[in-house]
């Protein structure tokens, strides 16, 4: 009866701290999208599903998210809360697939309870849990996969290799980082000299993976485009893992930091100190523990650092000559952190010392969430698309410029006036007006009209001089309003008697999206 009791008592607990971190990632959950969730609705949604697979394969995120998202569109529907929840309910699987592996791997209830609350507090595994990207179903598959390979390892049974098969194929269909962590897995079976089990899953994964290979190297043009990265160092490295990607500095920014937090600053470079204390307490409590650990911790122990170092020692070439353009870093490795906090785990089962870990790990953890929650947006322009919905009019044009920023203009705009992207002198992308679907031209010229012009969000001399007949509009993201090319402000120009009420978003179809059109120009952006 007291054992019944026990369990009992056991399972509310665990269902306590899933409740935490379900409530925690619905928080502020219909916030304004942003450009990345913009990408996502427009290939998900604005194209037949046979354009949406072929344009995915050129998109560093292959087809299965959008596949996804596609399904889910059409029950949820395509608000923020809609686009978000796939990702909302598979960053909450992490947490339950994360205490299944701390289960596999026989700790104690007390250290499966630290493991499982320092998930369901992480603001890197919440912020990717309330953002319409692949993240969350990236770091669910890694998770599962992860758990099946530990099955494998330790029983080795058919159904642990089927369900190892099945998991993995499925992860390098969401993302090209996950491959990271199959080639650990890999090392993690040399080292182990298990050369026949190896054998087996490279064979039940071989058909997919060619599959996946052949797809990559005919699409990977896009995928290898992106900025110059600076790279990683340790201390950003401590920064992430332990306050995830709002910083305590950035608590006055009204722009998006989705990236990485900074290590930058005086509470940056504070932060910083202490992740590398606490990272470096628990590689020292692992190792002085070691004598106490049995021989499947002391194997799981180094499973679950091989696991967590392979990838980030990965990461370090970001900015190198080998990876000189990467477009996602820490973000594409967003499994390391539950690897993380089973190191934790690991590192606290014994001592007093474990509270005192522990508890700085989630001050930190709820201090960056207090300015995630209290300050942070992902959008601060989103008024913009107001404005333009009372004061734009059939006769005016809106310009995207940067060119990435169109499908978050197409999100959000629905009024009359026509919608463009500016590329670069010469270069203008131009919805089809008499196509039944959505497709584009790639004009010299912008479209003729004879009102405004409306530019989100970048000013640019140039291109003012290319309306010189027109009253050209700018908007200032520092005064979130619109001014007049020219004079310190403008007044709202007066509506066009010509514009339609607002229609809210477009749902029409589209032959080909605008991030597949610019994969074949890509050479000439900026």
């Amino acid at each position: 009866m007291h054992y019944v009791v026990g369990q009992r008592r056991e399972r509310l607990i665990i269902i306590a701290i899933l409740a935490l971190g379900l409530g925690l990632r619905i928080v502020d959950l219909n916030s304004p999208i942003w450009e990345d969730e913009s990408a996502s609705w427009a290939i998900s949604t604005t194209q037949p599903f046979a354009a949406m697979w072929r344009n995915s394969l050129s998109d560093p995120s292959p087809p299965l998210y959008y596949m996804l998202l596609y399904a889910t569109n059409l029950v949820f529907g395509v608000d923020s809360v809609g686009l978000r929840l796939p990702s909302l309910i598979l960053g909450w699987l992490c947490l339950w697939v994360l205490d299944l592996i701390a289960r596999r791997m026989d700790f104690k209830f007390i250290d499966r309870c630290i493991i499982l609350t320092l998930g369901a507090v992480s603001p890197m595994l919440i912020y990717y849990s309330q953002e319409a990207r692949s993240y969350s179903l990236l770091a669910f598959l890694s998770l599962l996969s992860f758990y099946f390979f530990l099955g494998c390892l330790d029983r080795s049974r058919w159904i642990d290799s089927l369900g190892y098969a099945v998991s993995i194929s499925l992860l390098i269909f969401v993302h090209r980082y996950g491959l990271f962590f199959i080639f650990t897995h890999m090392l993690c079976l040399i080292a182990a000299k298990k050369f026949k089990l190896m054998l087996r899953l490279a064979a039940l994964c071989a058909l997919p993976g060619l599959f996946f290979l052949k797809i990559t190297v005919e699409n990977f043009s896009y995928a290898s485009s992106g900025t110059q990265s600076t790279g990683l160092t340790l201390p950003l490295l401590f920064d992430v893992l332990n306050i995830g990607v709002v910083g305590f500095d950035r608590a006055s920014s009204t722009t998006n930091i989705a990236v990485v937090a900074s290590s930058e600053g005086l509470s940056g470079r504070l932060v910083a100190l202490i992740g590398s204390a606490i990272i470096m307490a628990v590689l020292a409590l692992t190792i002085r523990q070691r004598g106490t650990y049995t021989a499947a911790q002391k194997y799981h122990v180094g499973v679950v650092w091989m696991c967590f170092s392979v990838p980030v020692a990965i990461a370090f070439l970001a900015g190198t000559a080998l990876s000189p353009r990467p477009q996602w870093l820490l973000r594409g490795l967003i499994y390391i952190w539950p690897i993380y906090y089973l190191i934790v785990g690991f590192a606290v089962q014994r001592g007093g010392y474990r509270y005192l870990l522990v508890g700085c790990i989630l001050i930190l953890n709820c201090g960056s969430l207090y300015v995630y929650y209290a300050h942070y947006t992902r959008l601060a322009q989103h008024q913009a698309f107001a404005y333009l919905q009372r004061h734009s009019g059939a006769n005016d044009l809106i310009v995207a410029s940067p060119w990435y920023a169109y499908e978050l203009t197409a999100y959000y705009y629905g009024g009359a006036a026509t919608v463009v992207s500016f590329v670069g002198p010469n270069q203008w992308i131009v919805p089809q007006a008499d196509a039944h679907v959505r497709q584009f031209d790639v004009l010299e010229d912008p479209p003729v009209r004879t009102g405004n012009v409306y530019v989100f969000y970048a000013e640019s001399t140039s291109l003012a001089a290319m309306f010189p007949n027109n009253p050209i509009y700018f908007y200032d993201q520092t005064a979130q309003t619109y001014k007049l090319f020219g004079r310190p402000r403008a007044e709202a120009p007066q509506r066009d008697p010509s514009v339609r009420s607002a229609r809210g978003l477009a749902h029409s179809c589209a032959k080909i999206p605008l991030i597949a059109l610019f994969s074949r120009h890509r050479a000439a952006c900026p």
